[in-house]
């Protein structure tokens, strides 16, 4: 929670840390999440087109925790997008 307020308090900061990024970036979330309302992973999103994101329905807060084998393929298949340099994440396809 106390992260959450010192981005809503210093707003500016976290946009401009965010536009810093310079690495591929999967942002994922759950439509259900309490602590980070979907709008704001949504906005975050619309302000970084080259961002793979996706929302989760039913899911909340720590999809990794709730779905991890749904999040588990998922990532497998954006790393293997992400950084095709390194070959394939998954063995045997």
């Amino acid at each position: 929670m106390r992260s959450l307020a010192l981005v809503n308090a210093r707003r500016s900061r976290y946009w401009s840390a965010m536009r810093s990024l310079r690495m591929p970036v999967y942002l994922m979330s759950g439509e259900r999440d309490r602590l980070v309302p979907v709008r704001a992973a949504r906005a975050a999103a619309a302000r970084h087109p080259g961002w793979r994101f996706e929302t989760f329905p039913g899911v909340g807060h720590a999809p990794q925790l709730e779905i991890p084998g749904v999040v588990a393929g998922r990532l497998l298949d954006w790393v293997d997008e992400a950084l095709p340099a390194a070959g394939p994440a998954r063995s045997g396809g």
